[in-house]
């Protein structure tokens, strides 16, 4: 991203084809160069995750397919929807690893943490009861206090 006193058309054209994935010439709203950034840093999230993510994944009995948003236990699919399989994912994809609720919020209901919106742990909830429904055990989902949440599944 380039920062210039020169906002002229020139200069910004010739920034960008120098490989500049934004230009923004002085003086500028820091509200729009936080965005601007925020933008960025999605773009390459995304194309970042989407090449090292596989499109399966199987944790013991439980197996995730992401082309066809299905998972099973057992091979007893799960019923679930598309954001309890988003969460699933991001727990089985990041099992070793304690997600934050920002980054819960950020990947999988695809907005901004806020501490007192209570959705993300609507979805956890369900989803735990749907695989303890299938004999997961209640603590396969954990919660690491002040952390995140954990995916535990046993070999």
């Amino acid at each position: 991203m380039i920062l210039s006193a020169c906002g002229a058309e020139q200069e910004r054209i010739k920034g960008l084809s120098l490989g500049a994935d934004d230009y923004l010439s002085k003086p500028f709203n820091l509200d729009e160069l936080v965005l601007r950034i925020e933008a960025i840093l999605r773009r390459v999230h995304a194309s970042h995750t989407q090449a090292q993510t596989p499109f399966e994944i199987t944790l013991s009995d439980l197996h995730l397919d992401r082309q066809k948003q299905l998972a099973a236990y057992n091979t007893e699919p799960l019923d679930i929807t598309a954001i309890q399989f988003k969460l699933l994912w991001q727990l089985a994809h990041n099992h070793k690893e304690t997600l934050s609720k920002a980054f819960l919020y950020q990947s999988v209901l695809e907005r901004q943490f806020s501490r007192y919106d209570r959705s993300l742990d609507m979805h956890l909830s369900r989803l735990r009861k749907k695989l303890v429904a299938v004999g997961l055990s209640p603590e396969s989902i954990t919660t690491v206090h002040g952390k995140g949440y954990r995916l535990h599944v046993q070999s």
